[in-house]
Parts: structure tokens; C-alpha cells; sequence
């Protein structure tokens, strides 16, 4: 009887700590996206440093990385989150697309960063929807190589769009990106894309522990 009350109490407190690691997590996350939100706004990414910009997107990515890697109640969190939304964000892919698009078109964003981020966007939003509806759960090999190559591939086309803007950044006429600098652009400096790597990420990690038997299938 004591032993059942003991164990009902580690379970209760494990519960607990649960919840409160998950508060925390989706505290910082709300903070964040207010954060950004506010700073886009302001239009400071206007005044900021080159290489601030690229750090923008790099060390909230790693600093996730190395809390699930150090942090068991971390890891917990962010693996509750169900699959399905973890592609399905990456539908503002499609918005931010056609949003760079259209710019193209009104002569205020230059071709080469337009014409590699707006498709290739739009494409890895599309494709998201479609492995969501259809590949989700990922209760079968088939489905998760679905899941899987869809990851990569939208992962390779965020990584080209990065390499693509720095390039523009960093050259003799860095003013050709500034409309991204501006509200509502510099969302995806101050978290969009940020967000799209970490989402990659734990994508990647479902999908080996789904392979493995490691978490149930959480749609």
C-alpha cells in the first residue's frame, strides 16, 4: 500500500514537472513571437549590423538544439508536439512565397533572391498540406520515407534560400534586401525562419523515433 502511494506520488510529480517544462517552453515561445513581432515593427533590422541578421536566425536555432539535447524535459515538450503540426507549420512558407513573389513583380525585391525564395517556398508549403493529410500519421515505413523526404527537401530549399540571401546581404549592394528588412518582412529574420530549422529538426528526430518504436504516432 505504501509502495502504490509512493508511486503514485513520483507519477503525480513527474506530471508535474511535465506541465510546468511545457508552460515554460510555450511561455518563451509566446515571448518570442511578441518579441519579434515588436522588434519587425520597428523596422530596426534597418539599422542593424550585416551580420547580426544571419545571427538572428542561427543562435535561437541553436539554442533550441542544445537545450533537447541537454535537457530531458525539453526533449519531452517539444516530442509531445503532434507531427501534424509540426509540418503543417510550414504552411506560412506558402504566405511568406507568394509575399516575395508579388514583390518581385512590383520591382521592390531583386530577381535573384525572389525567384529562388517565393517557388521554392510555396512548393515546401503545398508539399507540407499534402504529406499532412495524407502521410500523417506515420504509422508505416512507407508513409514516414514520405514524411522524411519531404523534410529534406524543404530543409535543402530553406538552406538555399539562407545561402542565397547572405550572399546579397554580403556583397557591395546590400540594399537590394532591404525591403526584407522591413515590416512585415523581417519576421522571417526575427523568428519565421528560425522556426522553419527548428521545426525541421524535430521532424527529423520524430521520424527516427517512429522508425525505432521510440513515441507513439502523434498526428
Amino acid at each position: 500500500m505504501q509502495y502504490e502511494q509512493s508511486l503514485g506520488r513520483k507519477e503525480g510529480s513527474a506530471d508535474d514537472s511535465f506541465a510546468r517544462a511545457r508552460r515554460r517552453v510555450y511561455w518563451l515561445l509566446g515571448v518570442w513571437g511578441l518579441l519579434a513581432a515588436a522588434l519587425s515593427a520597428s523596422n530596426i533590422a534597418l539599422r542593424m549590423p550585416r551580420p547580426l541578421i544571419p545571427a538572428l536566425i542561427w543562435l535561437p536555432t541553436l539554442a533550441v538544439v542544445v537545450a533537447f539535447a541537454r535537457s530531458e524535459r525539453v526533449r519531452a515538450v517539444l516530442r509531445s508536439i503532434p507531427l501534424r503540426v509540426l509540418v503543417l507549420y510550414h504552411v506560412v512558407r506558402i504566405v511568406f512565397g507568394v509575399g516575395f513573389v508579388v514583390l518581385y513583380a512590383q520591382g521592390r525585391l531583386v530577381a535573384r533572391f525572389a525567384l529562388t525564395a517565393g517557388p521554392g517556398d510555396i512548393v515546401a508549403g503545398v508539399l507540407g498540406i499534402a504529406v499532412a493529410l495524407w502521410a500523417l500519421p506515420a504509422i508505416s515505413a512507407a508513409r514516414r520515407r514520405v514524411v522524411l523526404a519531404w523534410n529534406v527537401l524543404a530543409l535543402a530549399d530553406i538552406m538555399l534560400v539562407f545561402f542565397t540571401a547572405q550572399s546579397i546581404l554580403f556583397s557591395p549592394d546590400p540594399s537590394r534586401l532591404d525591403r526584407l528588412r522591413m515590416f512585415p518582412w523581417s519576421m522571417v529574420a526575427f523568428g519565421v525562419v528560425a522556426l522553419i530549422l527548428i521545426t525541421h529538426f524535430l521532424v527529423f528526430d520524430r521520424v527516427r523515433l517512429l522508425g525505432r518504436g521510440g513515441v507513439p504516432s502523434r498526428s
